[in-house]
């Protein structure tokens, strides 16, 4: 069926029942991609169940909530695609919890760690402790907090209204008086969870990072039911507690996977990348506050690519699913990436000099040299590879960890924004000396 006879059954079915279908096209596809991070789908076979999604959006924001004519809808979605309407970021809370039963096991059924937030509705006092969980809304943020590993490990997205009569089973119960019992609890189903790579721990990418410090600290003063309390140590209680956007940025500050996330789910990270300080604790200049350091993993151990070929190519790479090439798009033109070979090191510096949307390249383009042949599913980000070194003189291990001030050098993502920034630079600054004494010449004057 051709895109005109789409369109025109959804005009059709709108205009005789306009509560309960609505007008299908690439506006509302836009706007709604907009509201949810999520596409819709343009095929007529996924009619009625692209349907139900509007109206969830229609019950849970419109002003008539479950009356209301998704015409309004339409016409709301294509005023916020033409920037007349500026979407509202959803709330981000987080979720302090631990697995402490089989049934908190992530996978492990419908109220696994990702799937489920739940509570009693009062404590033993008959205190309301879990207000939070009738504020959350559809389409809420949750970031889990997992106290025994100190650390952000993962979020999801609030998908239901509260529900207050579900049957929980003896396993969540035994832990509740029998008043609280025959009271019932709280739940919020949950979608779309996703565990973070690189998790985001609370010591040493918040509490003890010196360019956040001050920030955190000043959160806690100016914002109440925070996660923390003054002394930078998880509070007692606080299941559940509302992120303010100050905290937000700082937390997207110490995550590129959180920050992804987030984004990707209609939050507006505007403020990412502006908490990195340029001056250390005695005032002396250190990086430069508009350059972000990263780490780029080549891929040796999984695709056999040390790298060699993308500093002659003047990329960085990923191969694979797009979940890969969606990693190149983070960094920004004028960002400083720093090559690192798995088990081996650091083997090269450079900068991003175009950014890109993380599309996979075209084969036929003839400006465009593969890495891995011309079958291979690759993506490119172009970069200046500034400084290039040999193996026998890679920056190590050993002198990775006691500059960035890390126990140890765990799995690198396709990129990863280090927490110590002034040691990414340093590390830069051993591959450009390196570099020199390698060609005993200024550098730029050949590449390895």
């Amino acid at each position: 069926m051709s895109q005109g006879s789409k369109q025109v059954v959804s005009l059709q079915s709108a205009f005789f029942h306009p509560k309960y279908y609505p007008i299908v096209n690439g506006g509302s596809r836009d706007g709604l991609k907009q509201v949810t991070g999520e596409t819709v789908s343009n095929d007529l076979s996924d009619y009625t169940d692209e349907a139900k999604r509007y109206r969830d959006i229609r019950d849970t924001h419109g002003p008539n909530r479950g009356d209301g004519h998704l015409r309004d809808l339409d016409w709301f979605l294509h005023l916020l695609v033409r920037g007349d309407l500026e979407p509202t970021d959803p709330t981000v809370w987080i979720e302090k919890t631990d697995i402490h039963a089989p049934y908190k096991e992530p996978g492990n059924g419908e109220l696994a760690l990702g799937r489920a937030i739940l509570s009693l509705q009062e404590d033993e006092g008959g205190g309301d402790r879990y207000w939070q969980l009738r504020e959350a809304e559809k389409g809420d943020i949750v970031l889990y907090l997992l106290q025994d590993d100190y650390a952000i490990v993962g979020a999801s997205i609030v998908e239901s209204e509260l529900i207050t009569d579900y049957d929980f089973p003896e396993a969540v119960e035994q832990r509740w008086e029998q008043t609280q019992r025959d009271e019932g609890g709280y739940l919020r189903k949950l979608r779309s969870f996703e565990r973070f790579d690189t998790p985001l721990e609370l010591k040493p990418d918040l509490f003890d990072h010196p360019d956040r410090q001050e920030m955190i600290d000043w959160i806690r003063e100016e914002y109440s039911n925070i996660f923390y309390n003054k002394n930078r140590a998880l509070v007692q209680g606080g299941y559940l507690t509302k992120a303010p956007g100050p905290l937000v940025e700082v937390l997207a500050d110490a995550s590129d996977d959180l920050t992804e996330y987030i984004s990707d789910h209609g939050y507006n990270v505007s403020g990412h990348e502006r908490l990195q300080s340029n001056t250390d604790d005695t005032g002396t200049e250190t990086h430069d506050d508009d350059v972000t350091y990263r780490l780029w993993n080549t891929n040796y151990s999984n695709d056999n690519t040390d790298g060699r070929a993308t500093f002659r190519r003047g990329v960085a790479a990923a191969y694979g699913d797009d979940q890969y090439g969606s990693k190149l798009a983070i960094p920004n033109s004028g960002d400083v990436l720093l090559a690192y070979r798995e088990g081996l090191g650091i083997i090269g510096a450079g900068t991003v000099i175009e950014e890109t949307d993380g599309s996979p390249i075209q084969h036929d383009d003839q400006n465009v040299e593969p890495i891995k042949g011309d079958r291979a599913l690759e993506y490119h980000l172009p970069v200046d590879w500034e400084y290039t070194l040999p193996d026998e003189e890679a920056v190590s291990l050993n002198t990775i960890r006691d500059v960035l001030g890390s126990e140890k050098i765990g799995h690198v993502k396709t990129t990863q924004k280090p927490s110590n920034q002034d040691g990414a630079a340093e590390i830069r600054e051993i591959v450009r000396q390196r570099y020199i004494g390698v060609h005993s010449e200024s550098p730029g004057s050949k590449r390895t």
